[in-house]
């Protein structure tokens, strides 16, 4: 027998079941993150980037509108930062942010994040994270960061394609690196991009939730 309810449920009780659900779900991600990690199939490359999120509702009161670069146009949502490990293209941290650009303080705790899990020899991301100093910091640490030059960073601007280029050459003489090299493993952050889409397809695309 169909039970048919003659009043809907309130916004503010879908919240809270959503609100609770988000902890639920948070809580299983980390378990399941570290089950794989104690199954050591991770790799020792890592690669970043944020992504855009639409919401088909306008009245979302914590969306926003921003502008995606790579599809060159605006759109109202959110946007996803993600690190992920190269080889298995499995999610190691992530976070839903205000808009696809990042701020310094999300990218470096996302990243901390995933790096807590499993210490990464190469880091790889877009122009988007040269942050300078959190770079030298990678270094100290002995990961190699393979990060895009963004000259609006640097008061002289230089002729390189990645700030380490740059970090490496202040700290010593001896070490030049193979341009084709570089390309060739920069190229590995794809990794990150295919797993921004395979999660769209599973329905990141289409939100059916506010807020």
């Amino acid at each position: 027998m169909l039970l048919h309810l003659k009043t809907s449920m309130s916004y503010s009780t879908l919240d809270r079941f959503w609100h609770q659900l988000s902890q639920v779900a948070e809580h299983v991600f980390e378990h399941l993150v570290d089950y794989i990690k104690r199954l050591d199939i991770f790799g020792n490359y890592q690669a970043a980037d944020s992504t855009s999120v639409e919401t088909p509702f306008m009245d979302d009161p914590d969306a926003t509108w921003s502008y995606d670069a790579t599809k060159k146009k605006y759109y109202f949502g959110y946007g996803l930062l993600l690190v992920v490990d190269v080889e298995t293209e499995i999610p190691l941290a992530a976070r839903f942010i205000q808009r696809k650009q990042a701020s310094k303080k999300d990218c470096v705790q996302v990243i901390l994040k995933a790096f807590s899990i499993k210490k990464p020899r190469v880091f790889l991301a877009d122009a988007g994270f040269d942050f300078i100093d959190f770079q030298k910091e990678m270094m100290d640490e002995n990961i190699l960061p393979i990060i895009t030059y963004n000259p609006r960073n640097s008061s002289k601007p230089a002729s390189i394609t990645y700030r380490v280029e740059q970090l490496v050459k202040q700290r010593t003489t001896n070490v030049t690196f193979n341009q084709k090299a570089l390309k060739k493993t920069f190229r590995k952050r794809a990794s990150v991009e295919n797993t921004n889409n395979v999660l769209k397809q599973l329905g990141l695309e289409d939100l059916r939730v506010k807020g």
